[in-house]
């Protein structure tokens, strides 16, 4: 009982606080299988995962991704991973609705407990949507629209858990929203202008700690640091380079996970982030005020 209590704390908490920060799962790396925690189970070669996540941005901007993920393992060293999202953004502006990203990644894990990640992800547009002729902002996009290259990292002694990652487009969107163009009254004017823009790198660690609740139920807390490394750019009306001040620094956000075993082959996780430190400008749109999101994973 008292796990529910601070799982409801939190919940209390997150919707209580006006606080807002980069939404971590929408940059891919976060998402990386195994980058995050989970329960371990008997060897399997095979793991099918289906999700669904909500997240409440910017100006109250709703965003909603299912998706499909499957892992195969090629032996108890090697696994690959492939994750397909969907995902709507939907506000005052407009909603948008389409597949994403796809996520891939190779890895490597030593008997050591420790496990080297390998990633792209691919994405399905190029953040160029519009709405009644006007090009809309990153936060109503339904993808970055960038190919990155992501590495991780990651380490399990005991209970413990400790990853790391780092994520780098290398390719640029084709965003043309210039906050200008709409009327002063507008809510599209408090988002920045990412006229051609050109994204950073993020690096991420996670810290997590598992605790087990009964025999088939298991509660972990976490911190999540995203660091942006450096301010992101967009090229104004004049085809000048600009930058956009403020978009470096650091978000640092909170997790829990619960993971509820059903039988040997399949169970549940839900998992919850809240923002507590936030990156002062967030151009690409990734701004959350909550994230939840549930699974359901089937091994076979």
């Amino acid at each position: 009982m008292k796990y529910f209590i601070i799982f409801f704390s939190v919940i209390y908490l997150f919707n209580s606080e006006k606080i807002y920060s980069q939404g971590c799962s929408d940059a891919g790396v976060c998402s990386i299988h195994s980058l995050k925690p989970d329960v371990e189970i008997p060897f399997t070669m095979n793991q099918f995962t289906v999700g669904l996540a909500y997240g409440k941005g910017d100006s109250g901007i709703n965003v909603v991704n299912p998706y499909i993920e499957y892992n195969r393992s090629l032996n108890r060293n090697w696994s690959v991973n492939g994750r397909l999202n969907f995902q709507s953004n939907s506000g005052t502006l407009a909603t948008v609705s389409g597949f994403s990203d796809a996520l891939l990644s190779v890895t490597y894990s030593s008997e050591s407990n420790l496990s080297f990640t390998l990633g792209a992800k691919i994405p399905f547009n190029k953040s160029d949507k519009s709405e009644n002729g006007l090009p809309l902002p990153m936060a109503y996009q339904n993808s970055l629209g960038t190919f990155d290259l992501i590495f991780g990292i990651g380490y399990k002694y005991n209970e413990l858990g400790i990853f790391a990652g780092y994520q780098k487009p290398l390719s640029q969107n084709n965003n043309q929203f210039f906050s200008s163009d709409y009327p002063a009254n507008s809510q599209a004017r408090g988002f920045p202008s990412t006229n051609k823009f050109e994204r950073e790198a993020d690096v991420i660690f996670r810290v997590t700690y598992q605790f087990k609740a009964s025999d088939n139920f298991y509660i972990t807390p976490g911190i999540l640091p995203v660091i942006h490394v450096g301010d992101d750019h967009y090229t104004d009306k004049q085809g000048q380079f600009e930058k956009i001040d403020s978009s470096a620094g650091l978000t640092l956000n909170v997790n829990l996970f619960m993971n509820y075993i059903l039988d040997q082959n399949s169970s549940l996780v839900l998992s919850y982030g809240m923002p507590v430190v936030s990156r002062k400008v967030r151009p690409e749109g990734l701004t959350r005020k909550f994230a939840v999101s549930l699974d359901y994973k089937y091994s076979f």
